[in-house]
């Protein structure tokens, strides 16, 4: 998480701008409202002199172990390393989907989240796949560019 939970959004989307992330999709989930979200859920966040915030254990596990716990308590259905070949909307706006799979498999759901990675990596499982679906939605896709990210650490090993 980036910057100061008690930002202003224009603040915190302003400090993000070269991530491109959407004010839209912030006013409705904020810096604030995330940090209240672990925090309401007994996972403590400290705020580091550069305004990022982090677990106070600093531990991506429990972030996860939140969210997992979430999901069960809400009756999430969860797939993991599913290809989903084809997903279309059901039913008059986007309020039913159904879900194809690879394995001729067919789901349905009222709501669906795609989380397939981009497409620079493929080893990793990051086919690109996201994309396609996304297209079959009707969303539009920017050119893709390849990023390169630099990862270092200034902690001893």
């Amino acid at each position: 998480m980036q910057h100061h939970p008690q930002a202003s959004l224009k603040e915190f989307v302003n400090a993000l701008e070269e991530w491109q992330i959407s004010l839209s999709a912030l006013s409705v989930f904020s810096n604030r409202d995330l940090v209240n979200f672990f925090s309401s859920r007994g996972l403590e966040m400290r705020v580091d002199p550069d305004g990022k915030v982090f677990p106070e254990d600093n531990r991506a596990e429990s972030v996860l172990t939140v969210l997992r716990h979430y999901l069960d308590d809400n009756q999430v259905r969860t797939l993991h390393n599913t290809d989903v070949t084809i997903l279309l909307s059901v039913w008059r706006k986007f309020t039913r989907w159904r879900v194809r799979c690879a394995d001729h498999s067919v789901l349905d759901a009222g709501k669906v989240i795609v989380a397939a990675g981009g497409m620079s990596y493929p080893k990793t499982g990051s086919s690109g796949d996201g994309y396609k679906l996304a297209r079959q939605c009707g969303h539009s896709i920017v050119p893709l560019t390849p990023v390169s990210l630099r990862l270092s650490r200034t902690s001893p090993s």
